[in-house]
């Protein structure tokens, strides 16, 4: 992977939209630690399903995986909140 690509990963500030929360690789998040403690929870992770690889693909096709997801995370009683990461330019 491109080290542009990689250091606009680091870069990025990912939302969480309810609760809202914003973390940013590297920074520790003390609200996140809270909520994470209040849903007993130890382990988390940004995911997403859209454009594999940072191979961009159409926005229906973005949809269909992402719906994919979220329904896979359901079947499996998986805890999710929905957020978008912001990059920084």
């Amino acid at each position: 992977m491109d080290e542009s690509l990689i250091r606009s990963y680091l870069e990025t500030t990912y939302t969480t939209f309810n609760p809202k929360m914003e973390m940013v690789v590297g920074n520790i998040n003390n609200e996140l630690n809270i909520y994470l403690k209040e849903i007993h929870q130890t382990h988390w992770a940004f995911i997403t399903a859209e454009n594999p690889r940072s191979q961009s693909l159409s926005v229906k096709v973005n949809a269909i995986r992402n719906s994919t997801l979220e329904s896979y995370l359901i079947k499996n009683n998986l805890h999710y909140l929905k957020g978008a990461g912001i990059p920084k330019d």
